[in-house]
């Protein structure tokens, strides 16, 4: 059982927490450190107003605790966890709002009120206890950067410094940032926890692999990492795809998906209104086998930029791989390393011009060792993926099955064919029912100028609406 305890003060019409910790069985000995902002809101008996005293209980754990607990878990080794996560903020006035608490700190700081400015009054006493820690995991945030608090935020990471404590954490875009480690999103929560696990794995390896009196096991650390990689990994019969969107497929059918090759492999692109942002990765059977994605995965990543830069900076980097622009944004492959690598924006190739249809959109969670979707012949030839066929409503005509069908265009919905209007491109009017059939297309003029577009199948196309 976790128990989270936390010791406050109560000064004028001000709440303080001074301090808090998570407890793991009986021990007291510290398996880390944490600073956050500020603490959230808690239950427990305080003294009246104005009193002064500290008083120390049991608190219940708040969402952001009970996030820390999981990722410390992630952490145990064999044994299990046994000892004391130790958290402290930059900010420790209890029950402020996110609106305000920046405002609150500065005048408080300007006061030179003491539980506000704790770091220079009790500097020594934590530089001896941070010494003991074996990390600490910094996750202040990312929003709120006064001049006050870059002050404090510097003291603390000098004390740190000075301490000789490995830091872990995930850096925002600037020097005083570090993302916290409860995102709203679940998808990103993942993605942090998987960051500071891998910190945590080249930590303890760079101590061969013992912290304390707990011997950790270099295979499970190895078997974490492959297994966190594959349960996003879906096999078709010519490729493996590596979904950092598992769900994309479901969510976005219809929508603008690009499959870019970039040396061997193919990132999947998701064009939405504000830019393209990356959803999966294909490594074609041809070129890599399941070892090999799996190897390709932990030694590689891909970069995505925003159009319109000077110039990118990739961190956790060692060296780019590939590089190149589509629809004015950076693709690019790296060495992951420990380094800051810039490129000048002025020296990649933009390839959007010679950019041609590769890729089948398949929802991700039907797929299986054996190709999964509709095959279909264009005029007489196979291809390789489901095409977006343009119609023109005022003189093309679209017979499917023998029914006359409206659309403006034709494309992949889910895993077959659909047929679509350019008023809603995420939902088509009709679409094939049974994805596993032959579709043939078969495209001829006809003497208004106009074309013919012929589909046929052994299934009829149902009015969506009527399903």
């Amino acid at each position: 059982m976790i128990q989270a305890w936390g010791t406050f003060i109560v000064k004028e019409k001000y709440t303080y927490r001074t301090s808090a910790y998570l407890q793991w069985g009986s021990s007291s000995r510290p398996l880390g450190a944490v600073i956050m902002l500020k603490p959230n809101n808690v239950k427990l008996e305080l003294p009246q107003e104005g009193a002064s005293k500290p008083i120390s209980g049991p608190i219940a754990l708040d969402p952001t605790m009970k996030e820390l607990v999981e990722l410390v878990e992630l952490m145990k080794p064999k044994s299990g966890v046994n000892g004391r996560l130790y958290i402290y903020n930059l900010f420790p006035l209890q029950n402020t709002s996110d609106n305000n608490a920046e405002k609150l700190f500065n005048t408080l700081w300007e006061q030179n009120e003491k539980l506000v400015r704790n770091l220079p009054e009790d500097r020594e006493k934590l530089l001896g206890w941070f010494k003991e820690y074996p990390w600490v995991l910094i996750c202040w945030g990312c929003r709120y950067n006064s001049p006050s608090l870059r002050e404090l935020k510097l003291l603390w990471k000098s004390l740190i410094i000075d301490a000789g404590t490995p830091i872990l954490g995930k850096p925002g875009e600037t020097e005083w940032d570090y993302y916290h480690p409860g995102p709203r999103l679940m998808e990103r929560k993942n993605l942090y926890k998987e960051e500071i696990l891998s910190q945590y794995y080249d930590l303890i390896k760079q101590n061969n692999y013992r912290t304390y009196d707990n011997i950790f096991d270099i295979n499970d650390i190895i078997n974490y990492k492959l297994n966190n990689i594959k349960k996003n990994i879906r096999e078709y019969h010519d490729r493996y795809e590596y979904c950092i969107k598992p769900d994309y497929g479901e969510k976005h059918n219809g929508v603008l998906l690009h499959s870019i090759q970039l040396g061997d492999i193919f990132p999947i692109l998701l064009e939405m209104d504000n830019g393209i942002i990356l959803v999966a990765i294909i490594f074609y059977k041809s070129s890599f086998n399941l070892e090999q994605v799996l190897t390709w995965l932990n030694t590689f990543k891909v970069y995505i930029g925003r159009a319109g830069q000077e110039s990118y900076k990739i961190s956790k980097c060692s060296k780019v791989l590939k590089s190149i622009k589509f629809k004015g944004q950076l693709i690019a492959t790296y060495y992951k390393g420990n380094q800051v690598v810039e490129l000048a924006a002025g020296a990649i190739k933009e390839t959007t011009k010679n950019y041609k249809y590769k890729y089948q959109k398949i929802n991700t969670w039907q797929a299986t060792n054996t190709q999964s979707g509709v095959t279909v012949l264009l005029n007489g030839n196979i291809l390789n993926g489901i095409p977006k066929i343009e119609l023109v409503k005022s003189k093309d005509i679209i017979i499917s099955n023998g029914n006359c069908i409206v659309a403006d265009y034709i494309d992949a919905y889910g895993d077959g064919i659909g047929f679509y209007r350019k008023e809603d491109r995420l939902i088509p009017v009709a679409y094939l029912l049974n994805n596993n059939t032959t579709v043939e297309i078969q495209i001829t003029k006809r003497t208004n100028g106009g074309r013919l577009c012929v589909v046929k199948y052994k299934y009829y196309v149902f009015d969506i609406k009527n399903i």
